[in-house]
């Protein structure tokens, strides 16, 4: 199992890194530089470079997330590779070191099958390795598509049955579902 977290939120510092080490976990942090570099998204502090220098690798390890969370459907592909160009060189310039991983900001990609090749290409030229989306399945092996692995969206106001679900049937309720669960102890 891969615990992720994607746009690089202090909070995730601040309570998920610490359960991480008490109970020996391996997190994975999706990170936005831009948002590195003003301190916040969307008026939620953001982690600084110092936070995630401070963070043990054996615990803590970092992907892409686009530098500027541009959703990766509405840009032309050489936006894509500059994209992601510039992400790379932006933690390598805040002495961030991550993995040749990329999680799409709102789990978008270009979906038309000639973009979409066109896409994966760039993925490769760019020496990403694999790429996550929310598919909210849990992916089988051999895997289909190492630039389509999907992932279990979790949020705070679902009901942690819900979260049980997902991960002992490999996807998610459905939403007519979801008010049965909260009923449940």
């Amino acid at each position: 199992m891969l615990i992720t977290f994607d746009d690089g939120f202090l909070n995730n510092y601040e309570h998920a890194y610490p359960l991480a080490l008490k109970y020996r976990l391996k997190l994975n942090f999706f990170l936005v530089p831009s948002f590195i570099r003003r301190g916040s998204y969307r008026e939620e502090p953001c982690l600084s470079a110092a936070d995630l220098r401070k963070m043990d690798p054996a615990v803590a390890e970092y992907g892409l997330h686009s530098m500027d969370h541009e959703g990766y459907d509405v840009l032309q592909p050489a936006e894509i590779a500059a994209d992601i160009d510039n992400c790379m060189t932006a933690l390598e310039e805040m002495g961030v070191p991550f993995q040749p991983v990329l999680a799409y900001p709102y789990g978008a990609w270009p979906r038309k099958v000639l973009q979409e090749s066109r896409f994966f290409e760039i993925l490769e030229e760019q020496g990403i390795r694999l790429a996550f989306r929310i598919g909210n399945r849990i992916n089988r092996f051999p895997l289909s598509n190492r630039f389509l692995l999907q992932r279990i969206d979790v949020r705070g106001d679902e009901p942690f049955n819900s979260f049980r679900l997902a991960l002992a049937y490999g996807k998610k309720s459905t939403s007519w579902l979801s008010p049965l669960l909260r009923a449940l102890p």
